[in-house]
């Protein structure tokens, strides 16, 4: 590859076996360490080999095109400003039993939600996650289930619930999807719940579903935070400031996992298992003055700085 590219918002894509197993997501970054960056600069690897090709010719190259202009700003605290759980769609849609987006709202990315009573019993049982599933009982985050294998993940997907011998509690299943598998027999696979949901070995059936688009009209009628609140699945929200327009690296290392937008713009996901922590802004997004940056983090409750990064990688 000669020049990356970046799959800005949720345009990214996945490799996968055959079967659909060792599922990989691809990053926001389609940078590859190309001769030419992302965003359209030369690199070393560019000038190496462009000296190896001078080397065996007899006339001189024209020189290279100017690098686009960059722009920095300074750390700047993102706070709580709006709750997922505040933004739900006001009608859920009823489902037997859990099926993928597509079927269910004709949705092939961003968020779902599923919601259900459930009565004592310890032993959760959460199949067919497509791709990463963060548990709730009675509003307190209790685990995780990730299609992604990772030393710092869970992907078995046996969970033990809170308080088993309650009479009734509030069983929520958020699944946040990656991208579509983009080839071979795997292609196109299905996102969020796919599979059975168990308590204590019986089917989990009658859930109600609500479809979290990530979309501009979500974004744009977000109601803000009527209180504090300490429950994971927070929205951020901070204002950078640039004295001149030209593309720059937000650095989320101090975060978890989740979406970043820049004035609306989605610019994609971060994670803090890595490979990607850092995300590519180009200038045409920007504008001199205050920027707004929102954050949705899905673990994080705690305000969080976010730092201008050199690259791809903090200290690049």
């Amino acid at each position: 590859m000669v020049h990356g590219g970046s799959n800005f918002g949720l345009s990214a894509g996945a490799n996968a076996d055959d079967d659909g197993s060792n599922f990989q997501p691809a990053l926001t970054s389609y940078d590859y360490a190309a001769p030419i960056d992302e965003r359209g600069a030369a690199t070393p690897a560019y000038f190496a080999m462009r000296a190896a090709i001078a080397a065996s010719l007899p006339q001189r190259l024209p020189l290279p095109p100017a690098a686009p202009p960059r722009t920095t700003f300074a750390p700047t605290l993102a706070l709580p400003y709006a709750c997922l759980w505040d933004n739900l769609p006001a009608a859920p849609v009823a489902t037997v039993a859990p099926a993928g987006n597509e079927l269910l709202f004709g949705q092939d990315h961003g968020l779902v939600l599923y919601r259900r009573r459930i009565g004592p019993g310890a032993q959760l049982r959460v199949d067919g996650v497509h791709d990463y599933a963060v548990v709730h009982v009675d509003g307190e985050e209790v685990g995780h289930v990730s299609r992604v294998r990772h030393r710092a993940l869970q992907s078995l997907p046996q969970l033990t619930l809170p308080r088993a011998q309650q009479a009734e509690r509030t069983l929520e299943i958020l699944i946040d999807s990656f991208g579509h598998v983009n080839f071979g027999p795997a292609l196109g696979d299905a996102k969020g719940l796919v599979g059975e949901v168990q308590l204590q070995g019986v089917p989990l059936q009658h859930w109600q579903a609500y479809p979290i688009a990530l979309d501009d009209a979500w974004i744009q009628t977000l109601q803000p935070l009527r209180a504090p609140t300490s429950r994971p699945g927070l929205l951020f929200r901070a204002q950078i400031v640039v004295e001149t327009r030209g593309d720059v690296y937000l650095d989320m290392r101090e975060w978890d996992k989740g979406y970043l937008w820049v004035n609306g713009q989605l610019l994609g996901r971060y994670w803090r298992i890595g490979p990607q922590q850092c995300l590519y802004c180009p200038r045409s997004w920007l504008r001199p003055g205050r920027n707004e940056v929102l954050v949705l983090d899905l673990h994080r409750t705690r305000a969080a700085a976010i730092r201008c990064a050199n690259g791809l990688r903090a200290n690049a």
